[in-house]
């Protein structure tokens, strides 16, 4: 599939499903349905819910699915929007740690974390603050006499 069909898929994706709501019956539907043997992140909860719908759009290519949900990481969702996957990735992680005895020993790896970083292109600048006693102070400390 081409990219601008991915590209395509992805924006009718994004604009027609509130892909960025925090909906709590989807935790134990995650945990559940994840299977890998590492603790789901971010980007695992929000490829999660993109694989949901491209099944209801009759896609069910993993490799075009990852394709479409990488795209929709790193061209449509802000860092508040990545957060609250990431909050659905630790409350799933923490939703399988609290019952073992459903889902077996619990997963190595983080219990919150991104998955996946945007590119350096898209970051935002970092904040230059320029040499003097008082940005000394700030990095080193003050010593009060």
């Amino acid at each position: 599939m081409a990219n601008n069909q991915i590209a395509n898929i992805a924006n009718q994706i994004v604009s027609t499903n509130d892909l960025h709501k925090l909906d709590p019956s989807n935790v134990h539907f995650f945990a559940t349905i994840w299977n890998k043997h590492r603790t789901l992140s971010g980007y695992d909860a929000l490829e999660l819910k993109i694989t949901k719908i491209c099944n209801t759009l009759l896609i069910f290519d993993l490799e075009i699915i990852a394709k479409i949900a990488l795209y929709i990481w790193e061209n449509s969702t802000t860092y508040v929007e990545q957060d609250i996957h990431i909050n659905i990735g630790f409350r799933v992680n923490e939703y399988k740690m609290k019952n073992p005895q459903i889902f077996g020993p619990p997963a190595p790896g983080p219990m919150r974390y991104r998955g996946i970083e945007k590119s350096v292109t898209v970051d935002p600048p970092l904040i230059h603050i320029r040499h003097t006693d008082q940005s000394e102070t700030l990095f080193n400390g003050c010593e009060i006499f």
